[in-house]
């Protein structure tokens, strides 16, 4: 099991964890705390596909869960059964100035 914090996100997209040793990893747990304006979290999914059927390998982004938080405002979400994977690197973004701190697990 893993655990990934980022603190005073703002505007930006910030790496929370790789899998390693091309693993799926689950994610377990997100908790969200909003210390300024309303925001929407993107945690997302960046990974590389396989070439095969003569395809080449290309980047992929993909959007695994949206949370719309308002200002001093906190989030916790569970997820006992591991419904969410992440092949790649597992990222999250906050488009707008704000002030979030995340903690992501995964297993």
């Amino acid at each position: 099991m893993g655990v990934a914090v980022e603190e005073a996100i703002s505007n930006e997209t910030r790496d929370l964890f790789t899998s390693p040793n091309n693993k799926i990893c689950k994610l377990t747990g997100i908790q969200v705390a909003n210390t300024d304006a309303a925001t929407r979290i993107e945690i997302q999914d960046t990974f590389t596909t396989t070439t095969s059927n003569g395809a080449s390998a290309t980047s992929v982004t993909e959007v695994r869960k949206v949370i719309m938080l308002e200002a001093g405002k906190t989030y916790s979400w569970n997820d006992d059964e591991g419904n969410i994977k992440i092949f790649g690197t597992c990222k999250v973004e906050v488009p707008n100035v704000t002030a979030i701190d995340v903690t992501v697990m995964w297993e």
